[in-house]
């Protein structure tokens, strides 16, 4: 099988196999984070979180397990990982504040790293009493039966002597805490760190070893070995142990992801401590091959014993406690004076008030002192122990770089969407797996793919490359490849990034075919445009409907029923406002006659014309209408009786003046109007009364005249008009022209 299937075959030739495999394994995981960024998620996918432990795999973590193998982590949504630890492995605070895990599992010490600035917060106590304790040798000659405690007179003897315990004593306050009592300096003791402490304990080499109840003190029970053991004076506060902990960031963020995971484990040590037998038979068979399941079931009762105290719930921890504990280590000299301030926030719970920790600067630097002599020492005990291992491991690692190469070229041939890598400056394809081949049409057997001859927005020098350069990474750029002949187009959603392959740029990208989505789109688009269009025809359809309600058809003019709602609004505002109106009744005369002559198409075209007169003569607020037949009705707002009379004449002369064209020649017409004005209480039948009137003494006294309705009062009869002549005339001005 060729390393690449799919590299151009030049381009093969020029990258050696290996070369190339070893090239791609640093991009795939420099890229990892591109590439899961575009697989899709499940809505019920499991959360990968870890919990780095204590010390190696027994009862201790029995919790854990049961959670785990019962499947009450999954049922919250969690993929646990246990991660095992002991000497050489990482200290749990550690790998917390490092965020190199989620949660870790230590002692009470972790006070004493809050108060020391590290912001780590405590979630359930499994155990109420620390199972940590202090166990000497009998004094010579005591046969006594049962764990009998020394005096403080031989503890202080024994600690003169050959003393053995692991890990930092000075941040084990329930260790530090008896040999206080007895006036014992810490720096005062000769540590012995041996292999095996119980052999040389039960040999009598050792004289003071510091051990848990759990693990070494069964052990000696189990040999009949007399021992004592040093328990702390009942009004010092109980210590807790095995705590669940994560840090303060993870606890903000997410306090129902924190509830979930605890809720899950504390489920677990209940179940555990429920069926100890069966726990330490699972144990056994699937952790701690190396002890007997009846070693087990004597760690778990013993541990069932410190979990209860008073009758309260598993995991239960108080402020009030740990402010005892912490006052406790203060005193001890194990955390710096001031930090008893520090301490709030270190219970996580709706008591619990999160506080911005800084590091004491001295307490910083004195652990690191301490840690880094203690690294020392115990680096040189590993160096001839690790170093045939690390041999070892490098020639497994060599064995092993074959199968890498083929586990990587998989990884990237199968993978469900297209992967491809192409210069920046050239556009060359030195890449591409089958899904891009067949997502962005490039064609196999060539000797050179340029990109984009597929993509022509990724041509070199453009701005996509230009940003890629500058920005090192650009996520979920749309790209179109155009359709060739009868193929439609194709678009990408492209995540890449800038990596630097043979001592050239290049992008390393990732796809996501996108385009039914983008025809979908398109498709909504069209539709969209299409309704408002049809939209718009049916609003401009609507509003000719509008119109032609409210418009004759033949002149173009308002007809009738827009008069009289008109009428009656201009009427209205005319007494609101105090503004005279004036009104025109325009009568054609000899109608009849013209039809007659002309015919009704010679007919409609005189009235269209006398029309057009009073259309072209109007102001903007005036309202033209024709009122019916061959009378047309003119309302003039904010116009007195002097400027009606006088358009009204104007408007007289044009149509006398007109010449219409009809089929029989050319047809005149003369008009006769009638004017009126508004009076106080008038409404519109007593103003067309008034105006009828007046076109009525027009076509009496003659036609082709302006008749003016001015009487004094507005109750007089229209035989009062009596026009004095002339083409216009005002029976109340006595005379007319």
């Amino acid at each position: 099988m060729d390393a690449i299937r799919t590299l151009p075959a030049e381009a093969g030739r020029r990258c050696p196999r290996k070369q190339v495999l070893a090239r791609l394994r640093q991009l795939v995981w420099a890229c990892v984070p591109v590439l899961l960024c575009l697989l899709p998620l499940r809505s019920h996918a499991l959360e990968s979180v870890s919990v780095q432990l204590s010390w190696s795999h027994q009862f201790q973590f029995a919790g854990y397990y049961v959670a785990l193998a019962r499947g009450h982590y999954r049922a919250e949504g969690f993929d646990v990982e246990l991660r095992a630890g002991g000497f050489g492995s990482a200290d749990p605070k550690d790998a917390v504040m490092l965020g190199r895990a989620e949660f870790g599992v230590t002692n009470s010490d972790l006070a004493v790293s809050r108060m020391a600035g590290k912001p780590l917060v405590a979630l359930a106590a499994v155990l109420q009493e620390s199972a940590l304790v202090w166990m000497a040798q009998r004094p010579p000659g005591d046969d006594r039966t049962g764990l009998r405690a020394p005096s403080g007179k031989d503890l202080a003897r024994l600690a003169r002597g050959r003393v053995a315990w692991r890990g930092d004593l000075d941040r084990q306050a329930e260790l530090v805490l008896p040999l206080d009592a007895v006036g014992v300096n810490l720096r005062q003791l000769s540590q012995s760190i041996p292999p095996d402490p119980v052999d040389q304990f039960v040999a009598g080499q050792i004289d003071l070893m510091a051990g848990y109840r759990t693990n070494e003190l069964l052990d000696l029970k189990r040999r009949g070995h007399p021992v004592s053991v040093i328990e702390l004076d009942r009004s010092v506060p109980g210590f807790y142990s095995e705590i669940l902990f994560t840090s303060q960031a993870l606890a903000e963020r997410s306090p129902q992801r924190i509830e979930r995971f605890r809720r899950a484990t504390l489920r677990g040590w209940q179940e555990a401590f429920d069926d100890i037998e069966g726990t330490a038979r699972m144990i056994q068979r699937l952790y701690a091959t190396q002890h007997s399941v009846d070693q087990l079931v004597a760690e778990g009762r013993e541990m069932e014993r410190l979990s209860r105290r008073d009758d309260i719930e598993l995991g239960h921890m108080s402020r009030s406690h740990w402010e005892r504990v912490a006052a406790q280590q203060v005193r001890l000299g194990l955390a710096p004076a001031d930090g008893l301030g520090r301490i709030d926030g270190l219970l996580w719970g709706p008591h619990s008030e999160p506080v911005q920790l800084l590091p004491d600067p001295m307490r910083v630097a004195l652990t690191g002192v301490v840690a880094a002599l203690w690294l020392t020492v115990f680096g040189l005990w590993r160096i001839a122990a690790k170093g045939r291992a690390e041999v070892e491991r490098l020639q497994q690692a060599q064995a092993r770089q074959g199968d890498d190469d083929l586990r990587f070229q998989f990884l990237m041939d199968v993978a469900p969407f297209p992967v491809l890598m192409f210069g920046i400056r050239d556009g060359q394809v030195s890449y591409a797996n089958e899904r891009a081949i067949g997502a962005l049409g490039l064609v196999n057997g060539t000797a050179q793919w340029l990109i984009h001859d597929s993509l022509p927005a990724l041509r070199p020098g453009g701005d996509l490359m230009q940003r890629l350069q500058s920005s090192r990474i650009l996520r979920d750029v749309e790209l179109e490849r155009p359709g060739v002949g009868a193929e439609a187009a194709h678009w990408s959603l492209l995540t890449m990034r800038a990596v630097e392959y043979e001592g050239k740029p290049c992008a390393f990208a990732a796809a996501v075919d996108i385009t039914l989505r983008k025809r979908a789109e398109i498709e909504l688009t069209l539709l969209s445009a299409q309704r408002g269009r049809i939209i718009e025809e049916v609003e401009q359809l609507q509003a000719k409907l509008r119109d032609a309600s409210v418009r004759d058809p033949l002149t173009g003019l308002f007809n009738r029923r827009y008069l009289d709602a008109t009428l009656r609004r201009e009427l209205h505002r005319a007494h609101r406002e105090g503004r005279p109106l004036s009104l025109m009744v325009v009568d054609a005369d000899h109608f009849k006659r013209v039809n007659d002559h002309y015919g009704h198409a010679g007919g409609d075209e005189v009235l269209r014309q006398i029309a057009r007169v009073l259309q072209d003569s109007h102001r903007s607020e005036d309202v033209v209408c024709r009122f019916g037949g061959e009378e047309f009705v003119v309302v003039l707002p904010g116009s007195d009786l002097t400027f009606a009379a006088e358009r009204a004449e104007s408007l007289r002369r044009m149509v006398e003046s007109l010449a219409i064209p009809t089929d029989g020649g050319f047809a005149h017409i003369t008009i006769s109007i009638g004017v009126t004005a508004t009076w106080p209480g008038d409404d519109a039948d007593k103003l067309f009364k008034r105006a009828d009137a007046a076109v009525y003494e027009a076509k009496r006294s003659g036609r082709n005249r302006v008749v003016v309705f001015s009487a004094a009062a507005p109750d007089e009869a229209p035989t009062h008009l009596a026009p004095a002549g002339g083409a216009m005339s005002d029976p109340g001005l006595g005379g007319g022209t």
